[in-house]
């Protein structure tokens, strides 16, 4: 497997955790069946932390993912969001 990534973190003045990321993976597989597949995936995300102590989060996320290979079954693309809330202690 060979994967290549390139990723950013930036802050904003307003407290809001920004980030994002994309990558490249390349996989061969040798044995009964020979094949090899390539992918891309891109990630973002924003966080933001609020409350008295800040122990209260924010996350709003998106990933992106397509996936090539000579095999049919191993091509496919995927996309997913989600939010969440959480809590510190």
């Amino acid at each position: 497997t060979t994967t290549m990534s390139l990723g950013v973190t930036e802050k904003t003045t307003r407290g809001i955790e920004l980030r994002a990321s994309v990558a490249y993976n390349w996989n061969t597989y040798k044995g009964l069946i020979n094949s090899s597949q390539d992918g891309v995936s891109v990630n973002g995300s924003a966080s933001y932390a609020f409350g008295p102590r800040k122990n209260w989060g924010a996350t709003l996320s998106t990933y992106y993912n397509t996936n090539s290979s000579e095999t049919a079954f191993r091509n496919f693309n995927r996309y997913t969001i989600s939010a969440s809330i959480t809590y510190k202690y």
